[in-house]
This record gives C-alpha cells, structure tokens and sequence, in this order.
C-alpha cells in the first residue's frame, strides 16, 4: 500500500479545513495509507479542537504557528518537518485547505503521474460554476510572465509550474528539491516551487478530470474598488506582493535585467488603477 503524506496549512477557516479533511479521509478506502502534517498558524477559531478530534480518527501531525507563516511559511515550515522526520512515503501531496475533493481523484494523479514515469501532477480545480479557476501553469513563452492555466484536454502538455490547490510530487522529487525558497512568505512560494522542480529536470502535468472545487480568490490588493493608497498598503503587506520578495522572485526565476524592468510594473498598474 502506497503512502502519501497530505500536507497543508491553515488559519482561522475551521469549517473549510474541516471539509477538506474529510474529503480526503474517503482516499483511504481507496489503496493509498494518507497521513496529514497540518500547519495550524495559531488559529483561535476552533480549528486546533477540530484537529485534535480528527487526530483521533486519522494519522495527523500538527504544526503550530504564531500567525505570521502564511502560506508558503506554513508550507516551508511543514516540509522541513517531513524531510526531518525521515519517514517512508511514496508521495508528497500538497493542498489547500479550502479545496473539496471528489472521491477516487487520487487513482487517476498516482496512475498518471507512473506512466509518465514518475512525473509530479496537478489536479484540476474547478469553481461552484465549473469553470477552472487552479492548476498547471503554462507560461506564453520561457521568458514571459504571462501565462494560463492548462486547460484538462492538455494533459499531455508539459507545464512549466503550478498553482498549490493540488500537487502530487514522488519523494525522490521532493527530496532533492527540498522546501520552499526563504524568501517567500506568502504569495510565489508556489510559482517558484514548481520552477524550481523544472529547472531540476523534472516534468509537471495537469490532471485528466477535475479532482475538486473550491472559491476563487482575489488578492485585495487587485480590488479595483479600494483606494491607491489602500491597494499599495494592502500590496506590501505579508499576503500581499512586497516588493523584495517580488524583486527576489523576478532576479531569479527570470534574471537581473527583466526583474529591474519589470519590479515596478505592478506600482504602474496601481497608479492607473488597473
């Protein structure tokens, strides 16, 4: 029987949190053994008793945090608790925490991810209307940073990186790949991780079918509706998109020249309230 580690992060959504553990609870009647490493960043909303009552049922570690890990902190600080731990897994499967997985979604990523020998899969995600709202990135071309999502009847498409709503990544990749960059608090984390594996020789695909649902999120500081002042405070703020850790993101995925070009552009953007 394979096992797969589920790691995710969370903070202050309990109910979300709690649907997305028991839509991943059913894989296991299914041939795979999961066990779940859960960073809880010092939730106050009832999710630290949820857990504790889902560890009962389930095999999950769980991680505290202070509040300031966000997203890729909690993710980072989660995987360096699986790589310290040593222990035997087959998979690493990254998730968010608001996503509802469809039961059996887990058959279709592992069986794919063999007969394309052991490359890292995306699962599909879909919006409460159907429309694919996260997955596997394809930028427009290497040195773009425009991109979109691989659409399912691209499966056999090669994707240069991904969105972390659903990833299942071999232990050899994630291994060798290790945790996500420092830099990272919350936004890029994911972007770069996928880069990261790429540029290592390793190939990512996008799921065959939908594996879940979930909302679409905007980040507040795209809201058209706020103030300039309002969208550049939210902007360098830890969820928003700081200027450092942009610059960093830009330096080195796509080199010193294009991160000094285009480091300014989302202030432009802002100015004229696009």
């Amino acid at each position: 029987m394979k096992t797969i580690i589920v790691l995710m992060t969370c903070f202050n959504r309990c109910e979300k949190t709690k649907r997305c553990i028991e839509s991943l609870s059913r894989e296991n009647k299914h041939p795979y053994n999961l066990e779940f490493v859960i960073v809880d960043d010092g939730s106050s909303d009832g999710t630290e008793e949820m857990l504790f009552f889902y560890s009962k049922k389930y095999i999950i570690h769980v991680i505290r945090g202070d509040g300031n890990l966000y997203y890729t902190g909690g993710m980072r600080k989660g995987m360096k608790y699986i790589l310290a731990s040593q222990q035997e897994f087959d998979y690493l499967l990254m998730v968010n925490d608001d996503v509802e997985f469809f039961e059996g979604f887990l058959d279709e990523m592992v069986e794919k991810s063999r007969k394309k020998s052991h490359a890292v899969i995306v699962g599909a995600i879909h919006n409460e209307i159907g429309e694919l709202n996260y997955g596997a990135v394809k930028f427009r071309t290497k040195k773009s940073l425009k991109y979109r999502k691989l659409e399912l009847h691209e499966q056999d498409v090669e994707a240069d990186t991904f969105n972390g709503n659903c990833v299942l990544i071999p232990k050899e990749i994630f291994v060798k790949i290790g945790p996500m960059d420092e830099a990272y608090t919350h936004n890029w984390g994911e972007f770069d991780y996928g880069m990261m594996i790429v540029r290592a020789g390793y190939e990512i695909y996008t799921s065959g079918d939908y594996v879940g649902k979930c909302d679409d999120n905007l980040e507040t500081y795209l809201d058209k509706k706020k103030t300039i002042l309002q969208r550049l405070k939210d902007k360098e703020s830890p969820k928003g998109a700081p200027f450092k850790q942009w610059f960093h993101y830009l330096h080195k995925n796509y080199g010193i020249v294009i991160a000094v070009l285009r480091c300014w552009t989302p202030y432009i953007k802002l100015f004229f309230g696009k």
